[in-house]
């Protein structure tokens, strides 16, 4: 028992000192890797943000109106199984 209690204090002083650098190379990582990655998104957005509004709201209002008839409408789905 008393062996885990030192372990325990050794672990902490050494998580200290790591933890800082860890955090600083991390932070640098994201923003150079957010920065290319913002341009390129910009760009095939922009392009592609004419042809999206209107197929979106096209697609969306379509299957909302046929979705719920469209179960209730296919009775040869059910007639298979009842012959059992």
């Amino acid at each position: 028992m008393a062996d885990l209690d030192v372990d325990h204090n050794i672990e902490i002083p050494i998580p200290n000192p790591p933890m800082p650098s860890k955090n600083l190379k991390f932070g640098m990582s994201l923003e150079s890797m957010h920065i290319p990655l913002s341009e390129a998104s910009t760009k095939t957005f922009d392009s592609t943000l004419p042809p999206l509004p209107p197929a979106n709201l096209d697609f969306g209002m379509l299957p909302k109106g046929p979705t719920p008839p469209s179960e209730p409408s296919k009775p040869p789905h059910k007639p298979p199984p009842f012959r059992l």
